[in-house]
């Protein structure tokens, strides 16, 4: 690897991705090389490695957790003759523009109206539990992109979630140690050639609420020429009682011939419920992975902080046969 890519990797980012474009380019057709010597470069790996990583994490960790925790709660009760008609439309897969205006008032606009010009909106019913009593539906047709939600416990919508997923909404459940229903479904946050991010959001049931529990990656693949450092990772749920998550990832470095791996791994990591508020609290002990490793596979402005993450492997890289490749 060069010193060009050694440089984005640093963070040093007065040059715009363009700038660095040309520069692997011109190194491509040329012997020319960044003005950096061996070490000034491992000079500013240790200033990164040794910073604390909470600098970066709160940004990186923005987006997913503010999906995770700001949908809306409700409480709106509905009579019975409500929820038996809501249930008949349910079947029918469709429901009257009135009647979820009433029902569905946040979801059920001008804009939503238009679309559907015979008087009626399509829905889907899902069971979200044996007893048929927490359940969710979803307003539109599936797999349009963007869904709203609606989550129910017995005769009352307790929350709506707004969510987009290109594949449609496709939630599974559990009970959990405490016999409180969990939900888990995926958030689709990019798509493209070489370019995608889908994360995983859990939910419990709980007090006539959707408590958020947890989110994870899920599911990210970034190759060049979106990034420098591709990588990719794959999350499997291996266990639900307790829950038990599979991740499989690896990270590659674009050299001026081409990828050079850096790490292609696997790790497994249980969760336990915090018996204060209910959340799931990974245990990453004998495992390889960590909290803010595992920020460094999001779709973000996380390099330095993968750099601050891996500070340790990268020198003992150094020391080793890839000193050449990283500082070519």
């Amino acid at each position: 690897m060069n010193k060009t890519i050694f440089a984005v990797l640093l963070g040093l980012n007065l040059c715009n991705t363009q700038t660095i474009k040309q520069a692997i380019t011109q190194e491509r057709n040329s012997n020319q090389r960044l003005g950096y010597s061996e070490d000034e470069l491992i000079s500013f790996l240790d200033s990164i490695g040794n910073l604390n990583p909470d600098i970066w994490v709160q940004n990186i960790s923005f987006p997913a957790d503010s999906t995770l925790n700001n949908q809306l709660s409700l409480s709106r009760k509905l009579s019975p003759a409500d929820v038996n008609q809501l249930l008949e439309a349910a079947e029918e897969q469709q429901i009257s523009v009135n009647f979820a205006q009433r029902i569905f008032p946040e979801a059920i606009d001008s804009t939503l109206i238009k679309h559907f010009t015979d008087g009626y909106v399509p829905i889907k019913f899902y069971e979200l539990s044996e007893d048929f009593d927490e359940f969710a539906i979803l307003i539109g047709y599936e797999g349009g992109g963007e869904n709203d939600v609606y989550f129910f416990k017995d005769h009352t919508i307790i929350s709506k979630h707004h969510i987009y997923n290109r594949y449609g909404f496709q939630p599974e459940f559990f009970k959990n140690e405490n016999n409180e229903t969990v939900i888990y479904y995926t958030i689709n946050y990019g798509s493209g050639t070489g370019i995608w991010w889908y994360q995983y959001n859990f939910y419990k049931y709980g007090n006539n609420a959707l408590i958020p529990v947890l989110t994870e990656v899920q599911n990210v693949d970034l190759r060049f020429p979106w990034a420098l450092r591709a990588y990719w990772i794959e999350t499997e749920v291996i266990s639900r009682v307790p829950l038990q998550l599979k991740f499989v990832y690896n990270n590659y470095f674009l050299d001026t011939e081409g990828y050079t791996k850096f790490i292609n791994d696997s790790t497994a990591v249980a969760y336990s419920i915090d018996n204060q508020n209910g959340k799931y609290i990974p245990n990453f002990s004998d495992t390889k992975l960590n909290r803010n490793k595992l920020l460094t596979y999001y779709i973000a402005e996380n390099d330095l902080l993968f750099i601050n993450t891996h500070y340790k492997q990268i020198k003992r890289e150094l020391n080793e046969e890839k000193r050449q490749v990283i500082l070519k």
